[in-house]
């Protein structure tokens, strides 16, 4: 079952629906993303040899079954996202729009895993600028899309901050409904994993985000598979060259290759 679940999302099938979903969902009008940075560990040779790899994964259906995927390369243990960010999330709107009807998202809903409750201004203050940045190429004065940032807490994986709310709070208003409409959707997501038959306890897209850097490091060798031989030979002060990295195909870096 594992591997037909797998080969019908790698093939641009959907394996789950939630029916009873927010209208937010079923209007077609959003895009939800997720995005996780992680960092190298267990490694043989020098740390800082390794870069961290940042994954990030955006919904094309309102469905939520489709989840095309994108990954690279970072400072190491840098947690916050750097400048290249903005023209990595450029084409999750343009791929969003091919599949729309030549439409762009209305809603941005953003599920930021990986960062601990210490670093939650500088995902807007440095993150966010970025995003919006992305928007301005593409939107139109005047329509650009609302916003929602909900960060999967470190340390507690199903405890969930919302760093902003424009999206809920606009439709919803400020109290118990949006916060109800939230939840909902969170909910209702952990519904969607594509490779699974039962729900599970992390919100999907930040799951995949997690998964694609997984892959990420596969596609690394040089970087993140040295031999313990090999890692004796090789100096701090030279990092290893990522001569052999493994390139997505082009027919594929639209699909969940990563699956």
């Amino acid at each position: 079952a594992n591997i037909g679940l797998k080969w019908n999302l790698k093939n641009g099938g959907t394996n789950h629906v939630v029916k009873d979903t927010i209208d937010i969902i079923t209007s077609g009008k959003a895009m939800v993303v997720g995005y996780d940075v992680t960092h190298p560990t267990n490694m043989s040779n020098d740390k800082s040899a390794a870069p961290s790899l940042v994954g990030m994964v955006a919904s094309v259906d309102k469905d939520l079954g489709q989840w095309p995927a994108i990954a690279w390369e970072q400072p190491s243990r840098q947690e916050m996202l750097g400048d290249e960010f903005t023209e990595k999330f450029r084409p999750r709107l343009l791929l969003w729009r091919q599949r729309n009807q030549n439409r762009l998202p209305e809603f941005i809903i953003i599920y930021r895993d990986g960062v601990s409750e210490g670093p939650f201004t500088q995902v807007l203050t440095t993150e966010l600028p970025m995003i919006r940045k992305a928007c301005d190429q593409l939107y139109l004065p005047k329509q650009h899309p609302r916003l929602s940032i909900i960060v999967s807490v470190k340390p507690r994986p199903a405890h969930y901050a919302v760093l902003l709310g424009e999206i809920f709070r606009e439709k919803y208003g400020v109290g118990d409904l949006a916060a109800d409409q939230l939840e909902k959707l969170t909910h209702n997501l952990c519904y969607l994993f594509g490779r699974a038959t039962k729900t599970v306890s992390i919100c999907p897209s930040a799951d995949y985000a997690d998964i694609v850097c997984e892959r990420a490091r596969v596609h690394r060798p040089a970087l993140f598979d040295i031999s313990d031989a090999a890692s004796t030979t090789t100096s701090a002060s030279q990092p290893v060259a990522p001569s052999n990295n493994v390139q997505v195909h082009p027919n594929l870096q639209d699909t969940m290759y990563y699956i």
